[in-house]
């Protein structure tokens, strides 16, 4: 059996890290764009206008602290048209 070789990855740690997109979203790229439904969820605009990846525990920080559960409904409401998407990112 043929061995892989990943040599751009090598000595590399891989990270999750999540970010936003529009639901159905096929390209899944979380661009940051201002979508509609952030003129009605203050926390999904925030999170667009921070540019930031997040780790799930900063998600679960963020629940905790909200009284819901942010990683099933990012809003807060079923209105909200943002899902989060996994990212695989290495350190530079």
């Amino acid at each position: 059996m043929e061995q892989l070789q990943l040599t751009s990855m090598e000595n590399k740690e891989l990270f999750f890290r999540y970010g936003i997109v529009q639901k159905g979203n096929v390209n899944g790229s979380p661009n940051f764009e201002s979508f509609e439904c952030c003129k009605m969820h203050p926390l999904c605009s925030a999170i667009h206008n921070s540019k930031k990846m997040f780790t799930r525990s900063e998600i679960e920080t963020l629940s905790q602290k909200l009284g819901y559960s942010v990683w099933d409904n990012i809003g807060g409401n079923e209105g909200c048209q943002c899902e989060w998407k996994s990212l695989v990112v290495s350190k530079k």
